[in-house]
């Protein structure tokens, strides 16, 4: 079993996202996502935590169903 890790440096001002990249946006998050991203006191916080929610979603889905991809 592999094991992999993302660091996100939240002080680096390049993983800024939530007002500066609304096609990263757009094409990661539905409408309720980013509006839970918008709400948040700490909105890069909780960006990331759910990019990774996200990432690992699917790589857990991908394992047991190798045909499925994401567009």
């Amino acid at each position: 079993m592999l094991l992999g890790n993302d660091i996100v440096d939240l002080k680096d001002p390049d993983s800024y996202y939530p007002n500066s990249n609304s096609r990263f946006l757009d094409r990661v998050f539905c409408y309720q996502e980013k509006e839970y991203i918008f709400s948040s006191k700490d909105q890069q916080r909780t960006l990331w935590m759910s990019w990774a929610i996200k990432e690992s979603a699917y790589k857990a889905w991908k394992r047991s169903f190798p045909n499925f991809f994401f567009s």
